[in-house]
C-alpha cells in the first residue's frame, strides 16, 4: 500500500511540484540528454539503473534516490509527450508484450518509424517541454543535470529525436545482445500472452522478434550518420567487464564516474523499488546461456535468415556469446 502511494505521488510530482513557480521553463538548461536505446529484453533495465544511480542524472520519474524504479520510459509513463514520441498515444499501437516487440517489424516499421526530416520547430519545442519538466521535477540540481531516458522506441527514431534535439546536443547509446538468445526467448512468451484476440504460432513469433531485433539495429546503425554523439555497445560485454565499460560510457558521455553506480550486493533500495528478483546485481556468468540451450532448430533457421548479417556483425552466432 505505502508503495503505490509513493508512486503516486512521485508521478504527479511531474506536473506539480514546489518549484513551479521560481523555475519557469525557460530558466531550466537541457544539455546533454542521454538516450538509451535497444530491444527489450537486451539489458537495458541494469544500464539504465546503473545511470541513475548518478547523483546529476534524472529520469522521467526519478533521481538517483530513486535509482531502482523502472518507470524510465518517457514513451509509456509521460502522457504529455507528442503522439510522435509516444506510445502512450497511438490508441491502435501495440500493447503490453507487443509494444516491444512489434513496431519494427516488417509489417510495422512505416507506422513507426520518423526520420530527421520529420521535424518541425513546433514538435521540438514540445518535446523540450516535456524533458524540461521532468529536469524541473526530479533533478538534485535542475541547473547541473543530465537527462537520461531509456524509450526503446527511440531505437527506430534516432535521427528524428536528434534532429528535434540538435540545440540540446543529444547522446545516443544503442546496447545489443545476442538475437538467437533473446528472439526465440521472447517468442515464447509472446506465444503465451492472453486476452490480445490473436492466435500466434511459435514459427510466427520467432520471425517478428527476429525482424524487429534486425530493424532495430539496422535503423539506428543507419541513423549514427545524422546525430552528433553514437556509440553502442553489447550487454554481453557489459556483464563481462562492468567497471571499464561503464567508466568509458561515462567518459563518452560527460559524466564523472561513481563507483556508487556499479552493482554490489547490499545497496539500499527505495520505496519505488521494481526491480526483478536476480536484475541486480547482474549475473556474473553468461546470461545467454540458458536461452542458447533451449535454441531449437526452427528458431535457429528463422533468426539466421532474419538476422545472419547484423549478428555477425557483431560477432553474434547461435553458439554464442
Amino acid at each position: 500500500m505505502f508503495q503505490g502511494i509513493a508512486r503516486f505521488l512521485n508521478k504527479h510530482n511531474y506536473s506539480l511540484n514546489e518549484r513551479l513557480f521560481n523555475w519557469p521553463l525557460d530558466r531550466i538548461p537541457l544539455e546533454k540528454p542521454i538516450f538509451l536505446l535497444g530491444v527489450h529484453e537486451a539489458g537495458l533495465e541494469v544500464l539504465a539503473h546503473i545511470f541513475q544511480r548518478h547523483p546529476d542524472i534524472a529520469f522521467c520519474r526519478g533521481n538517483k534516490n530513486f535509482w531502482d524504479s523502472s518507470e524510465n520510459e518517457m514513451q509509456m509513463h509521460l502522457p504529455s509527450m507528442p503522439p510522435e514520441l509516444s506510445l502512450l498515444n497511438t490508441p491502435d499501437g501495440p500493447r503490453e508484450l507487443e509494444r516491444y516487440w512489434s513496431y519494427a517489424t516488417d509489417e510495422n516499421i512505416k507506422d513507426y518509424r520518423h526520420e530527421p526530416k520529420d521535424a518541425n520547430p513546433e514538435l521540438s519545442l514540445r518535446f523540450q517541454h516535456c524533458l524540461k519538466k521532468v529536469i524541473r521535477a526530479y533533478a538534485i540540481n535542475p541547473e547541473h543535470c543530465h537527462l537520461v531516458d531509456k524509450s526503446h522506441l527511440y531505437t527506430i527514431k534516432m535521427g528524428f529525436v536528434h534532429e528535434l534535439l540538435r540545440e540540446n546536443d543529444p547522446y545516443f547509446i544503442l546496447m545489443i545482445r545476442n538475437p538467437y538468445a533473446i528472439c526465440p526467448h521472447v517468442a515464447r512468451l509472446y506465444c503465451m500472452r492472453k486476452g490480445k484476440g490473436e492466435s500466434l504460432g511459435y514459427e510466427e513469433a520467432v520471425k517478428r522478434c527476429a525482424q524487429h531485433w534486425r530493424n532495430s539495429c539496422c535503423l539506428a546503425m543507419a541513423d549514427q550518420t545524422a546525430v552528433a554523439h553514437f556509440t553502442m555497445l553489447r550487454a554481453e560485454d557489459l556483464i563481462a567487464n562492468p567497471e571499464e565499460t561503464v567508466r568509458d560510457l561515462c567518459a563518452y558521455a560527460g559524466l564523472s564516474y561513481e563507483p556508487s553506480m556499479l552493482p554490489a550486493q547490499g545497496q539500499t533500495h527505495s520505496i519505488l523499488n521494481s526491480i526483478k528478483k536476480g536484475v541486480w546485481p547482474p549475473p556474473q556468468a553468461n546470461p545467454n546461456a540458458p536461452y542458447l540451450k533451449e535454441l531449437d532448430q526452427l528458431a535457429r533457421i528463422i533468426v539466421k535468415r532474419e538476422c545472419e548479417d547484423m549478428a555477425a556483425l557483431f560477432g553474434y552466432t547461435p553458439e554464442g556469446p
